[in-house]
């Protein structure tokens, strides 16, 4: 029922009792007495039992609501209520009343009974208006209400004195009883304006039913005024409205602890199934294999991609060995690392399946127990396959592999040192040792200048590291001086590491000794242009010489496009003078 149409209702409720009063109290026929004792008494006993069922219903309710945060509302409904039925059925059990004079003692006995139910009723009322919270356990508050239900009734058998006062002068509007009618009628009227100005300020519906039925019990109280200890055609209207009250408070005890409660719960299941459909997707995604199995190693439950693997339902899985999915030889040790896992220890383990004519699949098997009682016992098993990953491992092991013996045949052969980007020695074979006498130690950390020989210009190696720095590779010879101050020849190739930012992070120099090569060019030199007995000059290094030096003479009469006569005849004299030396 939408807001608007639950509003409408209430305000139909209070206009139904005002109508029902206005009817019986002034259409013809109906503000008359009933005919007959048994009429009366019948009529009577009917109309207060309804009540008190009522009110029985309402208090039961509540009695089995175990939502602990309604406990305080819950006391004062219990207290409130059965305090009134209890005021109701002396009231209803007191039925001589109905057949003595409205003045007799009976009569005030009743009015007493009923005047107080409702005074009950007011004090409900309040103590939801004003948001007081009974605190204490149910029963307790139960007896109190019982307790009080006694006391009353032990001063209406006793019939005081004071009592007879209680409607003196049939009912005059001085009287005890006339006065507390008057205020009961102006405590509804106060708690219905509390109970919808609640309504007003905080909303919810509850509020504008507690403020309908107190309205309801203002009516009620109204209209019993002038027919107090009659039961006439009022009187029926009277009691029609205060079991109409009585329904209000039932029917929304009925929402807030029941409804409300089965709402919840119905929110709660779409919940779990929401849940449920989300875990079944998630089970349905997940990137590795779930089984569940029992103490027995039978399977209880299966994810799609196992059993799309396996390729069989579910249905047929369930209740079957694991293990029988397994090689016959792998079944033995699979068990023993289960049961091991059974023993709340989390085990982990790598299985190899091998199927003729197709590759080997490689499987990672984690196996954590599932603690409970002893019928829920049993393993969660997450299979992730890694044949993709195996295969690359071995990969990576034979190409690790390879480059280890590319590397020892290197450092066998070539003599290898790896620097920083500022050219510190970080790395050096044994051979960069033997040929420089240096320890490993003494290398690591300091520059190539420790080997440096002084034979080459210094414009060599800035033109080398201007290469390298670059990117590119170098090759080239060169002489080094070792420790012991011999010098040493080596073909050298240098090559850049780049890193991200685009910039050498380390060089690698791949050296091959050439001093024996080098020193063979040198003696072969010295034979072909020096006389091997007085180790002179000869003619072919004359020869070489003045070679050179008409090149070096060409090149700089090419460059210079006009020279002069003179300048010609002297360089041809020069040349002559050389011929004849």
């Amino acid at each position: 029922m939408s807001h608007t149409a639950r509003t409408k209702t209430q305000w139909s409720i209070c206009l139904g009792a005002l109508l029902l009063w206005a009817a019986f109290a002034w259409i013809p026929g109906l503000a008359d007495p009933l005919p007959s004792d048994a009429r009366r008494l019948e009529a009577h006993l009917a109309l207060e039992l309804c009540s008190i069922l009522l009110c029985a219903m309402t208090v039961a309710i509540v009695w089995y609501d175990r939502n602990p945060a309604a406990r305080g509302r819950d006391n004062w409904l219990i207290f409130g209520l059965t305090l009134v039925a209890l005021l109701d059925l002396l009231h209803a059990l007191d039925y001589h009343s109905l057949l003595g004079p409205a003045g007799s003692l009976a009569s005030a006995e009743s009015v007493w009974y009923r005047q107080l139910a409702r005074v009950a009723e007011v004090l409900v009322l309040f103590a939801f208006g004003l948001k007081l919270r009974g605190s204490g356990q149910k029963r307790y508050w139960l007896a109190a209400a019982a307790a009080i239900a006694l006391a009353i009734g032990n001063i209406g058998s006793t019939h005081p004195v004071w009592l007879i006062q209680w409607l003196r002068n049939d009912a005059a509007p001085t009287s005890p009883g006339m006065l507390m009618q008057y205020l009961l009628v102006l405590l509804d009227a106060a708690c219905a304006a509390l109970l919808y100005y609640r309504w007003r300020r905080d909303g919810g519906s509850h509020w504008l039913q507690l403020a309908s039925m107190a309205f309801v019990l203002g009516v009620s109280n109204m209209a019993y005024i002038g027919h107090m200890g009659r039961l006439d055609g009022v009187g029926v209207a009277v009691h029609l409205i205060k079991i109409a009250a009585y329904f209000l408070a039932f029917r929304l005890t009925l929402f807030i602890v029941v409804q409300r409660r089965q709402r919840i719960l119905e929110v709660s299941q779409r919940t779990i199934d929401q849940q449920k459909r989300k875990l079944a997707a998630l089970l349905n995604d997940i990137p590795l294999e779930l089984v569940q199995l029992d103490a027995n190693l039978n399977v209880r439950y299966a994810n799609p991609r196992h059993t799309r693997r396996i390729g069989a339902a579910l249905e047929s899985l369930q209740d079957t060995p694991w293990l029988d999915q397994w090689p016959q030889a792998q079944r033995q040790s699979l068990e023993r690392d289960l049961r091991a896992a059974l023993q709340a220890k989390t085990t982990e383990l790598d299985v190899q399946l091998d199927a003729e004519g197709a590759p080997a699949q490689h499987f990672h098997l984690v196996a954590s127990p599932q603690l409970g009682s002893a019928s829920d016992e049993g393993l969660v098993v997450m299979i992730t396959d890694t044949t993709v990953q195996e295969s690359a491992r071995m990969l990576v092991e034979a190409s690790l592999k390879e480059v280890s013996e590319l590397r020892a045949a290197l450092d066998a052969h070539a003599i290898v040192a790896a620097t920083d980007a500022r050219g510190v020695i970080i790395k050096v074979n044994d051979k960069f040792c033997q040929i420089s006498k240096y320890e490993r130690s003494e290398l690591l950390g300091r520059t190539h200048r420790v080997i440096n020989s002084g034979l080459h210009p210094k414009g060599f190696f800035a033109a080398m590291w201007k290469v390298i720095s670059s990117g590119e590779i170098w090759n080239g010879e060169i002489c080094n001086r070792a420790k012991d101050g011999s010098l040493y020849w080596v073909q050298t190739t240098i090559v850049p590491f780049i890193g991200d930012e685009g910039i050498p992070v380390q060089y690698i120099s791949i050296r091959a000794d050439i001093t024996q090569r080098k020193e063979a060019e040198e003696a072969a030199q010295q034979m072909a242009l020096y006389d091997a007995l007085t180790s002179l000059p000869n003619r072919r290094l004359l020869y070489e010489h003045i070679q050179t030096a008409m090149g070096k003479s060409a090149d700089w009469t090419i460059s210079r496009k006009s020279t002069t006569r003179w300048g010609t005849t002297r360089a041809m004299s020069c040349c002559a003078r050389s011929r004849g030396a």
